[in-house]
């Protein structure tokens, strides 16, 4: 699988990188992803099913950037509803995971600050056998919200830096800090990095992940991610991805991604239509 995904991402990379003139805007996004993956922890076909659909406040202009970072260098608020459905097996073993969750983001006017809070419903289906019985063993649990809320800064042009609370967890016990930065290049050509820190001192563990984008196009960018575990009760843990974007049209996009780590690995293909 490895082999034939990363085939696949370098003959996406084929299309024509030529430059475009675009000048729009859009209002909605939907974006629908579908994910498969490998685990020492489970067996059998794992995959992950995820639609969202993103309304903005004000129509986001493209004119002149990246049409992936267009919303996020435009600084636009948004409203967010989404859906998502996991599938995990484990020798014989079966669990669905169902997720369905509303976030909204928004910039304050004439300023650097912009503020977010989610609010997610989780419910788990499972079958399972003790021993050798024959009559499995199926039941499902209630659902159960939580809440997270986002503080964060623009200081700069095409930067956001910020941190994400979430609901029963004390910063003293775990905090985080996270940064996104896109730089235009001249002509077409854009790049863009993104850092997140997370401190988990209630586990005695730490993790950071970066990953750079590298824009060809306004319409076609490939990019990379590596990231890093340690803990102090764990073996450290090592991931990487690579991913894909290109824009066929100014309002259809497709992705395509695939990730490797010390104890899994996977892909995912998505794709994305603005109005």
């Amino acid at each position: 699988m490895k082999l034939a995904v990363f085939t696949a991402i370098v003959t996406a990379s084929s299309f024509s990188l030529a430059p475009c003139a675009l000048s729009g805007t859009y209002q909605t996004e939907i974006n629908a992803t579908y994910s498969e993956f490998d685990s020492d922890y489970y067996t059998g076909d794992n995959y992950s099913i995820n639609l969202q659909g993103t309304q903005y406040f004000s129509p986001v202009d493209t004119a002149n950037l990246p049409l992936a970072e267009a919303a996020f260098l435009r600084k636009a608020s948004s409203f967010s509803l989404l859906l998502s459905n996991s599938d995990y097996k484990y020798e014989g073993d079966n669990q669905d995971s169902y997720l369905r969750g509303v976030s909204v983001r928004y910039f304050v006017p004439n300023s650097i600050f912009f503020v977010g809070a989610e609010i997610t419903e989780n419910k788990y289906t499972y079958q399972y056998r003790y021993g050798n019985e024959t009559a499995p063993i199926k039941g499902s649990t209630d659902w159960e919200s939580s809440w997270s809320a986002t503080l964060g800064v623009a200081p700069i042009e095409g930067l956001q830096v910020w941190s994400d609370f979430y609901e029963d967890t004390d910063v003293s016990e775990s905090w985080n800090m996270n940064a996104k930065y896109v730089k235009p290049l001249g002509g077409e050509r854009a790049f863009g990095v993104e850092v997140r820190y997370n401190d988990f001192r209630e586990a005695d563990s730490n993790s950071l992940i970066v990953s750079a984008d590298y824009y060809f196009t306004h319409r076609f960018s490939v990019g990379a991610g590596v990231g890093q575990m340690w803990s102090d009760e764990y073996d450290d843990h090592t991931s990487y991805d690579i991913h894909m974007r290109h824009f066929f049209t100014e309002n259809t996009s497709i992705e395509l991604s695939y990730s490797d780590s010390d104890y899994s690995d996977g892909w995912q293909l998505g794709g994305t239509v603005r109005f």
